[in-house]
């Protein structure tokens, strides 16, 4: 069966074999660049925040806004940035993330 594109429709079942795995494997890099990019960010938080000058630097006692949760933030959206163009990449969707990648 052909539609206005030219492209062959192979079927629903054999759709699903090619996209259900990639679509998975794709939401379980998403979840666990989620988890080490948390963990990551505590961490980091937690370091920078035991360092005596960088506790000096806090402006407020509020430790969602110390310079190590600051530091955490943009590490914890770099991982979340790379599992993204991950799970992209096994989607085959590579196209999109060029201009990341360069």
């Amino acid at each position: 069966m052909y539609n206005n594109t030219g492209y062959e429709f192979i079927g629903w079942e054999a759709l699903l074999q090619v996209w259900l795995p990639r679509a998975l494997g794709a939401i379980v890099i998403l979840i666990a660049a989620w988890f080490i990019g948390k963990a990551i960010k505590w961490a980091i938080a937690k370091g920078v925040d035991r360092i005596p000058g960088a506790a000096k630097a806090n402006l407020s006692d509020n430790p969602k806004h110390s310079v190590g949760a600051s530091l955490g933030d943009v590490a914890f959206w770099l991982i979340v940035l790379f599992g993204v163009v991950a799970a992209l990449g096994v989607l085959n969707l590579g196209g999109v993330v060029t201009p990341l990648n360069t």
